[in-house]
């Protein structure tokens, strides 16, 4: 082991070396010999300290550059990820104008291509929140909200501009440090002997792209492994592509033992699943404005982002305020928003556009510091998930536990005194098989709606 003394322990082991040495000399602080030694202690300084790197970078578990271990054992560290989002991207047009799958965009300031993986059709209220991903790689592609993507070729009844809600995710230049450490270290509890159904995992997890893999062996019958691979991000975006599959399927198959008949890159079919919690703040806590009241809105004007209650707006809402907007006809909304403006006695103007047009009957809750993060710790908590277990599954966590979602926010936001869990109203397990797919698909929880409120 390598201890690395401080500067004043080295100047006094050489000071005490040199007086066993040569006693006739004067070794006495600021003497010509004593600051001979210093300099010569500093430069061991250097050399102890040049070992303790040598030290560290010995081993994988502390290496900062792990390319040396990742030649000897085969496995390169993954390159540059897509960017990518979803629901981020809006598209306005014409209700019924269809957004066909791979539908190409551009970045007309910087030339990046992009894609809407999978299409839809713009309903009655003139515009629709798609997934997006990046066609090429590496932090070039990453973009934030409030930019723009220009079609390519706009859709018939689409406008060719579109607007994206949120920042792209992903975008990473090569992969994560410690992700890559976790694979090499992995390798070396591996059998050389037998390639097992748990090695399928560190297979797809080498593959560019692949953040998380989940192993199922013999759900196929005998000498079969299933694999659902999953990406990075949040909701629909972690579901690979058809062509990430086929790649996965092709990577497996070279690596397939005698003995293994089979190996399966599942189909990763989503099912949201909408949260709705309410919190009470420890004393000192204060939210924007408001009580734990509600307020209806009246209309809305998206020219001027105005929304328009049924009644006076709470005396205490000022500009700079953050409100949450919930959908009351169906599952939009969520998001924390900010009141850039206020208008008469009963209107408020938005600092942005929210991811649905209100209308009559939604309902406008208040915010504060509480309620970002702990929606954050929310969809945290959903995105870990991994798809269904069923009774082949090796071991994680696919379902959304209530009492495990409490404890997602009170770890992650520890000014929230109370908690309490409004939907789901039980446990949300996916069911495998799915019903009504074929035994090459599994199911995976996705979030929905997640809305937090506060609490009377």
């Amino acid at each position: 082991m390598i201890t690395i003394p401080s500067l004043s322990e080295i100047v006094q082991r050489v000071v005490v070396a040199a007086r066993q040495r040569l006693p006739e000399r004067s070794w006495r602080p600021r003497s010509d010999g004593r600051r001979r030694l210093e300099v010569l202690a500093l430069s061991l300084r250097t050399l102890y300290e040049q070992l303790g790197i040598v030290k560290r970078d010995l081993l994988p578990n502390s290496s900062q550059d792990l390319s040396a271990w990742g030649e000897i054992l085969s496995l390169p560290r993954k390159g540059a990820t897509v960017a990518q989002r979803s629901s981020a991207l809006r598209v306005t047009g014409a209700a019924a104008t269809i957004v066909a799958d791979d539908e190409p965009l551009t970045n007309t300031v910087t030339g990046v291509a992009y894609t809407i993986p999978t299409g839809g059709t713009i309903p009655a209220a003139g515009f629709r929140d798609f997934d997006v991903r990046s066609v090429g790689t590496g932090p070039t592609a990453l973009m934030a909200a409030g930019e723009s993507l220009t079609f390519d070729s706009p859709p018939a009844g689409a406008d060719a501009t579109t607007t994206l809600l949120l920042d792209l995710q992903g975008g990473e230049a090569e992969e994560q440090l410690e992700a890559y450490r976790a694979r090499i270290l992995a390798r070396f509890v591996e059998s050389d002997a037998l390639i097992t159904a748990a090695d399928y995992a560190g297979f797809a997890l080498a593959q560019d792209g692949v953040d998380s893999a989940y192993v199922y062996p013999l759900r196929n019958g005998i000498g079969t492994v299933d694999v659902a691979a999953l990406k990075a991000g949040s909701g629909t975006v972690r579901v690979l592509t058809e062509s990430e599959r086929a790649a996965l399927e092709v990577l497996f198959e070279t690596a397939r033992q005698v003995g293994i008949v089979g190996v399966r890159v599942l189909s990763v079919v989503t099912t949201e699943v909408d949260v709705d919690v309410t919190l009470k703040e420890r004393s000192g806590v204060a939210w924007d404005w408001g009580e734990a009241t509600s307020y209806e809105v009246d209309s809305y004007d998206s020219g001027t982002r105005t929304v328009t209650l049924t009644a006076d707006r709470p005396a205490d809402m000022e500009p700079g305020d953050r409100i949450v907007l919930e959908e009351t006809g169906g599952n939009g909304g969520g998001e924390v928003l900010v009141v850039d403006a206020i208008s008469g006695t009963d209107a408020l103007v938005l600092a942005a556009e929210p991811s649905f047009t209100p209308g009559a009957g939604d309902l406008v809750h208040p915010a504060g510091p509480l309620t970002e993060p702990a929606r954050d710790a929310l969809l945290a908590f959903v995105d870990a998930l991994g798809p269904a277990l069923g009774e082949y599954g090796l071991d994680w966590r696919d379902t959304i536990d209530i009492s495990q979602l409490e404890a997602a926010v009170f770890s992650a936001v520890p000014d929230v005194r109370d908690l309490t869990v409004v939907a789901p109203a039980s446990d949300q397990e996916p069911e495998d098989p799915p019903t009504g797919l074929d035994s090459a698909s599994v199911r995976l929880l996705i979030p929905g709606r997640v809305l937090v409120r506060r609490q009377a």
